[in-house]
């Protein structure tokens, strides 16, 4: 038996390659949290809160590789341990011009990461923070019996 196979070629094929480095991502993005800088309290602690889903940020929603838990772990301490002197106005004209990038990091706590679409989460904790919140305040908020789906670092041996 033998074969015989036809091709005809077909009307139009697109293909697309895209890739994405998560540490670039992470650099790129080191000021979105201070677009809200007005609202960082001063003396108390402050928990910065982002949600992401698919629909929107397909790059955050397919963790292939680790890839997100790199890009948000890489963010959160871009912005944590930053010494950045830029005024925290250009990003937040309602900050006052003398409140740099720098000082602004010191008052953010933590950040909260959700991903809407499987209820995953992570935390990161600031460690160089005015107030900060520890391992601690989180497992006594959830009475000492942590969500499963809740992932919480707080760059103890990354703080140099």
């Amino acid at each position: 038996m033998s074969w015989t196979v036809h091709a005809t070629p077909p009307c139009r094929i697109t293909t697309t390659v895209h890739t994405h480095n998560p540490y670039r991502l992470a650099e790129e993005n080191r000021h979105f949290p201070f677009k809200g800088a007005r609202q960082f309290t001063r003396n108390k602690p402050f928990l910065l809160v982002f949600s992401y889903a698919a629909q929107v940020n397909h790059a955050l929603f397919v963790n292939f590789g680790g890839s997100t838990d790199i890009t948000l772990r890489s963010l959160a301490r871009r912005v944590f341990l930053s010494s950045d002197p830029t005024p925290a106005d250009q990003f937040d004209d309602k900050v006052a011009p003398i409140i740099s990038i720098a000082d602004a990091a010191r008052l953010i706590s933590g950040l909260l990461f959700i991903n809407l679409d499987n209820d995953e989460a992570l935390l990161f904790l600031n460690p160089r923070a005015t107030h900060p919140i520890t391992q601690a305040h989180v497992e006594q908020t959830f009475d000492f019996t942590m969500p499963p789906r809740l992932g919480v670092d707080d760059f103890a041996h990354d703080n140099y």
